[in-house]
């Protein structure tokens, strides 16, 4: 009995370490940071697109190629700017969403963490992290709290701002993600919300094994204590 309690409590201890791994965290690099735009990923990560041969979402979102600095949106007189690489140069094509539009991105398979390389970050900006114990929501003000980023004094977004251009990293809390929406404020007049590349990850082998003996454990200490409870009744 006293093995079987043993192994029980190292087997949750390995369940308590896998959890734990996985707290939420939300960080932010600058397009010049440690993973700027079109630099190799971090390990362990997956490119989901970079929208350079089309939009993968299930919404209205629209793809642009860029033109200078800002360039026409899909509604008359508004503009949208561009993300920024590390070398101080638009991405290229990229998606983004005017007032009003939506669009969510599906992933194939659940994911530890998710990548987003977000341009010139706003106030009305709306992201939406779906995971399988329910949906969490930031706005471009929340984002802007994360170490790192910020919005200009004004609240409207920039074109090269270091703290308003770079990459967001949300690390899932004890569930998987499952994708991600996006949209953009109604009472925003011009600007939109603009992504130039999406990152995921799955979760590390070593957490999956950890969890997996902790089940394990569980189930071999459990059938110890019902064994040994026959012996005695007999």
């Amino acid at each position: 009995m006293k093995r079987a309690f043993l192994f029980g409590a190292v087997a949750l201890a390995s369940m308590g370490s896998a959890i734990a791994a996985n707290a939420t965290t939300i960080t932010f690099d600058s397009f010049g940071g440690a993973y700027p735009l079109y630099s190799p990923l971090p390990p362990g990560e997956t490119l989901y697109t970079d929208f350079s041969s089309g939009n993968p979402g299930t919404g209205t979102g629209t793809l642009y190629t860029p033109s200078g600095e800002s360039q026409s949106g899909d509604q008359a007189g508004s503009y949208v700017a561009a993300p920024y690489t590390a070398a101080g140069s638009t991405t290229g094509v990229f998606f983004a969403t005017t007032p009003g539009e939506t669009e969510t991105f599906t992933f194939a398979a659940d994911v530890e963490d998710v990548a987003i390389y977000v341009g010139s970050l706003d106030a009305g900006n709306i992201l939406v992290i779906h995971t399988t114990s329910g949906d969490l929501m930031y706005t471009g003000t929340q984002l802007a709290a994360v170490p790192g980023a910020s919005l200009p004094g004004d609240g409207a977004p920039t074109i090269t701002g270091s703290t308003s251009n770079g990459r967001f990293t949300f690390i899932d809390s004890s569930a998987d993600i499952t994708g991600i929406t996006v949209s953009e404020n109604l009472a925003v007049s011009t600007n939109s919300f603009e992504i130039a590349q999406i990152a995921t990850s799955v979760p590390e082998l070593s957490t999956w094994v950890m969890m997996g003996l902790g089940f394990a454990g569980l189930a071999f200490a459990g059938g110890r204590a019902r064994r040994a409870a026959v012996r005695l009744a007999v």
